[in-house]
C-alpha cells in the first residue's frame, strides 16, 4: 500500500489571519475516488474572501479538517493536478484537471458523474448554488484551458471568469438610471478585468478608487475614466452613481454615502480585499445593496441567453490575451513561500502585478 504524506495550509473559520501549516497522511484512494496531485495553483486576495466568509458562503466547509472540530479548514484554491490514481470511471491516470481544490499537496476527489468537459463531484451540506464548484475540467477536453499559459491560467481563470459575469451584470436594466460607477480596489484583478470588459460598453463612465501607487498599473489594463486615491473620493461627481465595492470596507462605504447622499443608488458587494475593515453586507443608508454571487448569475443567463457561454469563452480569450503583455509570472514553491504569500495578501501587503504561483 502506497502512502500519501498530504502538505497543506489550513486556515481558522472566517479569520483569515489565523493560519497553519500541517500534514496529513492519506490512504489509497477507495473505489470509486481518485488521488490528484495538485501541480500549480494560484494564491491571490479572492483566497481571502474565502477565508473571511468561510461560514457567509459556506467556504469552510469544502475542504473542513476533521481532526479540528470543525474549526479549521484547507484554503479552498484554483489549481491544476495530476490524477495519480484512479478508481473511478470517470477519471484515467495522468489526466490534468483544472478545478477548485484544497490548499495542499495532494487530495481524493470523488466523481459522481462525466461533464462534457470532464467530471463533477458531489459535497453533502452545499447548498445546490454552489454547483459550479463541485464541476472539473480535464485538459484536452476543456475550450477554456490554456497550456501555453497554464500559470496566468490558474490565477486569472476564477478572477476573469467573475469579471466576464459582473460587467454582463452591470448591463441589466436595474443600472440604467446611473450616470457613472465606482469601483473600489479598482487595481484588483476581478476589478480590473471587470473594467476592461465593461467601457467597452461605453453606457456609463467608471471611476476606480485605490490606493496611488497601484495607479499606474490600471491605467496601463485600461477601462477606467478616472482614478482617484481614497482620500480623495470628495471629487467623485455628486450624480446618480453605483458603487461596486471590491474592498468590503464599509468606512470607505459611509464615506462614499455621505459624500453622494441621494445620488447613491446602489451598492453591489462583491469582494473583502480589506476584510480587516469590515464586512460585505448592507451599511448605513437609503440605497439599495446586494451582494453579487458569480455562479448564480452564471447559472442565470445560461439558462435565459444559449449564446451567453460562448460571449463567456470570446471574453476569456480577450482578457488573458490582454493580461499577458501586463501580469508577469513568478512562481514559488514550498510551504514556506505559500504561508509567507499567504500572510502577505492578508495584510493587504502583497505585490499585486505579478501572477503568483505556487506549488508544496
Amino acid at each position: 500500500m502506497t502512502v500519501i504524506e498530504q502538505q497543506r495550509l489550513e486556515v481558522a473559520r472566517n479569520r483569515p489571519s489565523q493560519y497553519r501549516c500541517s500534514e496529513a497522511t492519506l490512504a489509497e484512494p477507495a473505489a470509486g475516488e481518485a488521488l490528484l496531485q495538485i501541480e500549480r495553483f494560484g494564491l491571490s486576495a479572492n483566497n481571502v474572501t474565502y477565508a473571511a466568509l468561510g461560514d457567509a458562503l459556506h467556504y469552510a466547509n469544502f475542504f473542513p479538517c476533521e481532526q479540528a472540530g470543525g474549526e479549521w479548514s484547507m484554503l479552498p484554491i484554483w489549481g491544476v493536478a495530476r490524477v495519480q490514481q484512479s478508481r473511478s470511471e470517470w477519471v484515467r491516470v495522468g489526466d490534468l484537471v483544472y478545478g477548485f481544490f484544497p490548499s495542499a499537496s495532494h487530495c481524493i476527489l470523488r466523481p459522481q458523474a462525466a461533464t462534457t468537459d470532464g467530471f463533477r463531484v458531489q459535497r453533502p451540506g452545499i447548498p445546490e448554488a454552489f454547483g459550479f464548484y463541485h464541476r472539473y475540467s480535464v485538459a484536452g477536453r476543456d475550450p477554456l484551458f490554456a497550456d501555453e499559459q497554464i500559470d496566468r491560467m490558474v490565477v486569472l481563470r476564477p478572477l476573469f471568469m467573475t469579471s466576464l459575469l459582473l460587467a454582463d451584470y452591470l448591463q441589466d436594466p436595474r443600472f440604467a438610471e446611473a450616470e457613472q460607477l465606482v469601483f473600489s480596489s479598482a487595481a484588483s484583478k476581478t476589478a480590473l478585468g471587470a473594467a476592461y470588459t465593461f467601457a467597452d460598453d461605453g453606457r456609463q463612465p467608471l471611476v476606480g478608487l485605490g490606493s496611488s501607487r497601484s495607479h499606474q498599473q490600471a491605467n496601463e489594463f485600461g477601462g477606467y475614466q478616472r482614478l482617484l486615491d481614497y482620500s480623495a473620493l470628495a471629487q467623485i461627481e455628486q450624480r446618480p452613481t453605483v458603487y461596486v465595492d471590491f474592498s468590503g470596507d464599509v468606512g470607505v462605504r459611509d464615506r462614499l454615502a455621505e459624500h453622494l447622499g441621494e445620488a447613491l443608488l446602489r451598492v453591489v458587494s462583491i469582494g473583502m480585499t480589506h476584510w480587516q475593515n469590515g464586512a460585505m453586507g448592507k451599511p448605513r443608508g437609503s440605497y439599495a445593496s446586494e451582494v453579487f454571487f458569480a455562479p448564480g448569475w452564471a447559472a442565470e443567463r445560461g439558462r435565459s441567453d444559449p449564446r451567453f457561454p460562448a460571449r463567456m469563452f470570446a471574453g476569456w480569450q480577450q482578457l488573458l490575451g490582454h493580461a499577458s503583455q501586463h501580469f508577469p509570472v513568478l512562481q514559488q514553491e514550498g510551504i514556506e513561500a505559500i504561508s509567507e504569500h499567504f500572510a502577505a495578501l492578508v495584510a493587504g501587503c502583497a505585490e499585486s502585478g505579478p501572477i503568483h504561483t505556487f506549488r508544496f
